[in-house]
This record gives C-alpha cells, structure tokens and sequence, in this order.
C-alpha cells in the first residue's frame, strides 16, 4: 500500500498509532493499513460489482476525502508556548520560513530515538557540559514529540505574544543549525499581542486550551496589528529552491523559463511524491524580492487539477503476470499574464 500524509493520520486515528513520515515507520504502517482494510473489506467505498479497484484503493479515497476535502479533525490539538530563541532573535527567520525552532542541538536528530536512548545521549552531554542540566535538555525531547494539527504560541519573554499557529508536519533536525530541533508551522497569526505572564521562563510550556483561547483574545501591542518589517516577499533563490526540493537547479530553471513563457504548468505523479510541496516552493521563488508577482505576472494559484478528487489507474504487468496499479495525480502551476488573458501549459 501507499502511505501518504493522508493515509498515515487515518490510520493513527483508526488505530491509535503514532507513525511518522519517515523510512523507518513505513514497513510497520504499511502492515497495519493492510490490516485496517482487511478489517473494513466491504465497508470501505461504494463499491460496484464490476469494480476493478482493489479495497486499499478505496481506503485511500477515503483518506483523501476525510482529511483533504471535508478536513475532520481527527485528533484533539494541543496548546503550547514555545520562544524562538532568548528574546525571541530567531523569530523572524522561523515566521518567515514557517517553522519554528529550539536549541540543544548537541543532542542530534532525536527523531525514531526511544526514550531510553535519548536519556542515555543526555546524560553523556550533561556530564560533559557544565552549563546544560537534564531539565533544561528535556525540552527538546517534548518538543520533537509534538504532534501536527497542535497549536503553537511564539512569544517574547514574559509580556509579548509573537504569533500563533498550527503545527503543519512532523519534527525533523537540520543539521549544522544552532536552533536545530524544528517542527513546521503555518502561522494562523503575526499580530504582536500584549501579555503579562510571569510564569513563563522555560523555552517550551503546555497550554490548556482555555489559557490558548485567551491568548488569542489579548490586545495587539502598540493598539494595533504590526507591519511587517518589509513589504517585500524574502528573496528564494532557484538555489535555495534546489537545496530545498533536491530537484536538479537546471531543471528547475527550465520549468522557470517555462512558466514565464506560457503562463502555466503540469506537474503529475504519483499521491505523496511531493506535487504540492514542489509548487508551493516554485510559487516561493517566483514571488521572491518583490511586493506581489513578477512584473510579466498579476497572479499566481495552485490548485488541484480537479474539484472532485478521482484517481485514474492504469494496470502494468509485473514479472509472473502480476498486475499492479500504476496511480496519477495532478497538480496545477498557473501564472496568468499582465498582458494577456491567453494560457498554455506543459507538463513534467
């Protein structure tokens, strides 16, 4: 089976699993979905008698429509405040790049570590640092255990709300990073808010949802929302868009030039080979260093190639005749032209 983003949080709700969208998770989330089909055979989709579409293309349908299309809850959220840095210094790099960040990053990718290992690294790091304590370290850890769909507080000391937002993937490490631990967010909110909270001294603290809902209610500072420091889009080079992506720069370049010449792209593939994420960092490249859209442009969208999700399946036969569905899936890059209503497109 295919196990995407979608499939995955159905299946921890379903099953009450934690599987992260890693490698090492997917043999073991493979095997239960197979077996949370197994379970739903003949519940799962309108099935009709001269269907060729096996029950885990079903599940899959479904995934795609109670999380993407009817966008269920399918977990409680929680609530926590985490400062980007001492007095906040790496706020704007974790607003402006969706994410947000700690430190300890001595203790490595804590992603897949068991407990027992992540105490036995920081025991190792307290004894050998004088300034780092087992509690101080302990944040990272809760923090690389936050979950996506909870909310996130970014604050400044003890009297300034930053932002809000809401956790957007799973945790990962970028190496080399003094704030390495990260978790991406999407921030709902960049309205400095007034606080008073004495109690917050730690890095990372858990809200309820009370205390969250009332942050949200605080008044803004200053008595009103607060400009950005720049109108312009952060410049995002093709570079930084090849380090991010891991897509050839010359290819991207090509796809680039011919965006700018036809006004519109194509990209299809299979669910979950990273469609969206690709558009969403090309739209990021387009629009960088300028106050909107590139001169020749007056608007850029993304949007799925069709209103009502459909997978198309192809069979292809495999050695010793096995046939196995071979899925496709679009996503729509359109650039509409300042000078001309005309669209073309290509594809990739």
């Amino acid at each position: 089976m295919l196990i995407n983003n979608k499939s995955r949080k159905v299946l921890n709700y379903f099953c009450g699993t934690d599987y992260r969208s890693s490698l090492e998770d997917y043999p073991a989330a493979n095997d239960s979905a197979k077996k949370l089909v197994e379970a739903a055979k003949g519940d799962v989709g309108d099935k009709t008698a001269d269907s060729e579409l096996p029950d885990s293309d079903y599940f899959d349908m479904f995934c795609h429509w109670l999380v993407g299309v009817q966008k269920y809850a399918l977990t409680e959220p929680k609530y926590w405040k985490v400062a980007p840095g001492r007095d906040a210094k790496n706020w704007e790099p974790c607003r402006d790049g969706n994410f947000i960040a700690m430190g300890w990053s001595e203790l490595g990718d804590l992603s897949g570590l068991s407990k027992s290992d992540y105490e036995e690294r920081r025991d190792k790091l307290v004894a050998e640092l004088p300034d780092w304590t087992k509690q101080g370290a302990n944040q990272a850890w809760v923090f690389s255990r936050i979950k996506e769909g909870d909310r996130i507080v970014a604050n400044r000391g003890t009297h300034e709300v930053l932002g809000i937002g809401t956790v957007s993937g799973p945790y990962y490490y970028v190496d080399g990073e003094k704030h390495a631990h990260r978790l991406p967010v999407h921030w709902d909110d960049t309205t400095a808010r007034s606080i008073e909270e004495n109690g917050w001294r730690k890095t990372i603290i858990k809200l309820d949802q009370d205390k969250f809902e009332t942050l949200q209610k605080a008044p803004p500072k200053d008595g009103g929302p607060q400009p950005p420091p720049d109108d312009k889009n952060p410049v995002y080079s093709l570079t930084m868009l090849a380090e991010e992506t891991g897509m050839d720069e010359a290819l991207l370049q090509r796809w680039v030039n011919a965006i700018e010449r036809k006004g519109q792209a194509i990209l299809y593939g299979p669910p979950g080979t990273g469609k969206t994420y690709i558009s969403e960092h090309m739209a990021k490249h387009l629009i960088g260093g300028t106050d909107g859209f590139p001169k020749s442009f007056n608007s850029i969208q993304l949007t799925p190639m069709r209103t009502s999700f459909r997978v198309s399946v192809r069979k292809r036969l495999m050695p010793g005749n096995c046939a196995i569905p071979s899925f496709r899936a679009g996503f729509w890059i359109s650039a509409r032209r300042r000078r001309s209503d005309k669209d073309a497109a290509f594809s990739s």
